[in-house]
């Protein structure tokens, strides 16, 4: 097995004050996403309404693997959940493209900001496929041995 390999395939260092820190952003964003139409911020449209429940779903997923990742901490689960949790993503920011619930006056920003919508797109299909190789290259490595 190749360094390049090997490097791709190291264990993450578990670390729970990252966890505990991911669960509370998300519960501080799970508070503003259902509260965010209530505020009637001139840019969030109505339509933001049809967007919260994909939203709800990624950061209910997210605080659940959090906990899971608190107790359980295994290389092979953390690959697999981030695969999974990395579509649920994919499927939240097409949703948000879609829909598109913001409203800007500046054109420039209307599209940089859809730009940047395409862009996160991308690095999250990377992100579900580097997850996904490395946990098969990992079970195939470590079934080997």
């Amino acid at each position: 097995m190749g360094k390049t390999l090997e490097k791709f395939l190291k264990d993450k260092e578990f670390k729970n004050s990252e966890f505990i820190g991911a669960i509370i952003i998300n519960l501080i964003l799970l508070y503003v996403i259902n509260n965010i139409l209530s505020w009637k911020l001139s840019f969030i449209l109505a339509s933001f309404k049809y967007v919260i429940p994909i939203l709800n779903i990624v950061i209910v997923t997210s605080i659940i693997l959090n906990f899971l990742y608190l107790v359980y901490k295994k290389e092979w689960f953390w690959s697999l959940s981030q695969a999974a949790l990395n579509l649920i993503n994919y499927i939240m920011l097409s949703t948000v493209y879609r829909i598109f619930p913001f409203h800007f006056k500046n054109i420039y920003i209307y599209y940089m900001f859809r730009g940047l919508l395409i862009v996160a797109m991308l690095v999250t299909l990377t992100a579900i496929f580097g997850h996904s190789l490395k946990f098969i290259l990992k079970n195939i490595y470590t079934t080997k041995k």
